[in-house]
């Protein structure tokens, strides 16, 4: 909830956030401590400024507050838009909760009835729906570069594909990388892990990947997998050694281009998946 509070107040300029943090210590709520004005100034962020609405008021409490401050200064379609999206968090969370009671219900009663049960209810989440709506966009836009997706019926917030670069050195092979979709998506982004090892700066030995389109500072609901994917590729394609998770890479990267290249092409071949035929 902390993260829609931000990304709606990212929307108003830095004036009307302003103003909106003088509402805020002028908001009185009843059994609460108003939020003084030393607590609060000029240089607060917007991260902050929520941080300290859901230490004061707590999530619920916080969302209120925003949507009364949102609607004093006439921005009625931010208040709006925030009121929708938390009712479509809390439907996801609930969603989420339903799955769990269900599936235990049924173990609890000697059944193995369990996987109908998370799937029949787990299709009703919007992250569900949302999901599956773009992996069928995906699927038909027919990317030359994610190929090979799977996806378990059961679960279709977890997906695998092949990542399929065009460039050298890694035009050699093709990677394996793991999609988790949260249940409170499209507001919290995707995580994406490499199951194939690569040799690329930022991009470590776990498979972890610094992707700044998919981190919790720059990540927006309106951003489409495709739109993730593409960036990914891009990455692949380009490193960038200026944010790097491998320091000893990034550095070789900047200092010796061609030992990186050959390092990194050998790499490939040996540990690379085969490259899906066109």
């Amino acid at each position: 909830m902390e993260q829609v509070l931000v990304n709606i107040l990212d929307e108003v300029t830095s004036d009307e956030m302003k103003r909106f943090q003088w509402l805020l210590i002028r908001h009185q709520r009843r059994g609460y401590d108003p939020i003084k004005k030393s607590e609060l100034d000029r240089n607060t962020s917007r991260e902050n400024t929520v941080e300290l609405m859901v230490n004061k008021y707590k999530e619920n409490g916080a969302l209120g507050v925003t949507i009364n401050i949102l609607k004093n200064m006439n921005q009625n379609t931010l208040a709006h838009e925030l009121k929708t999206k938390a009712n479509i968090l809390k439907r996801a969370q609930n969603g989420t909760a339903k799955v769990s009671t269900a599936a235990k219900s049924t173990v609890a009663k000697g059944t193995t009835k369990e996987t109908p049960a998370v799937k029949s209810t787990a299709k009703e989440t919007p992250a569900q729906n949302g999901t599956a709506k773009e992996l069928e966009e995906i699927r038909k836009s027919g990317m030359k570069n994610f190929r090979n997706i799977q996806v378990d019926e059961s679960n279709i917030l977890t997906w695998q594909g092949l990542i399929v670069p065009d460039n050298a050195p890694y035009d050699k092979g093709a990677f394996r990388i793991e999609l988790i979709f949260p249940a409170e998506y499209p507001f919290k982004p995707p995580k994406i892990t490499f199951k194939t090892k690569i040799y690329h700066p930022n991009i470590d030995e776990k498979g972890q990947v610094c992707l700044p389109v998919i981190s919790a500072e720059n990540w927006k609901p309106a951003t489409k997998t495709d739109q993730v994917i593409q960036s990914l590729i891009a990455l692949v394609n380009d490193p960038q050694p200026e944010h790097p998770l491998r320091a000893d890479l990034a550095e070789e990267y900047s200092k010796d281009r061609k030992k990186f290249f050959r390092n990194a092409e050998e790499f490939t071949k040996k540990h690379g998946e085969r490259r899906p035929m066109d």
